[in-house]
């Protein structure tokens, strides 16, 4: 799936001519706002036809935007229909029962996860919107410098299988240790439920 996915994005990108980085933002901005695609696949897509230094300072722009667009659309319209579906007090249940309740937290599952959904849940809570979108922009750049960085990379170089192997499981065992650290961190915190 992800393979025609691939193919019919690179497609349209090579077919929008000088008005490729406009589109390669604009796609950026429309899978934050519906998950369908990956942004890692749009970076590296954007790193084997923009070339490593467009894909990501364009994919800089697209993260930029696409996450404030959907912290500030789950707030501005998520979080009141979710308080018309649930009670507040569910709400809150919720909120403590996800145990995110900073901003640098949400920078760990940012990071850790790299998924858009997870920018759009953390639009649902009550923290500050700019401070989440810096959170977001901050520790998912650089999944979008390692996207864009593979995907000019196995253009030039077809042999790099074993240097993204060794990247994937350095980036696994951070993840674990992350994971262990977060877990200590969330069975550490005691937040109030009234």
């Amino acid at each position: 799936m992800f393979e025609a996915i691939s193919q019919s994005l690179e497609a349209f990108l090579n077919t929008t001519g000088p008005f490729a980085p406009l589109v390669y933002i604009l796609l950026y901005v429309l899978t934050a706002l519906v998950s369908v695609v990956p942004t890692p696949l749009v970076s590296a897509l954007g790193g084997s036809i923009l070339g490593f230094w467009p894909a990501v300072l364009y994919g800089f722009l697209g993260l930029s935007l696409g996450a404030y667009a959907a912290l500030s659309l789950m707030r501005r319209f998520g979080r009141p229909l979710l308080y018309r579906l649930v009670s507040e007090k569910v709400i809150a249940q919720w909120e403590y029962l996800l145990g995110i309740q900073s901003v640098p937290m949400w920078g760990v599952v940012f990071l850790a996860l790299n998924v858009d959904l997870a920018v759009m849940l953390a639009g649902l809570t009550k923290l500050s919107v700019p401070r989440l979108w810096l959170a977001a922009v901050i520790a998912r750049m650089p999944w979008v410098i390692l996207s864009a960085w593979l995907g000019r990379s196995f253009l030039e170089d077809g042999n790099l299988l074993v240097t993204s192997i060794v990247v994937v499981v350095l980036l696994i065992f951070i993840f674990m240790i992350m994971r262990r650290v977060l877990r200590l961190y969330l069975q550490d915190s005691k937040p109030t439920v009234n």
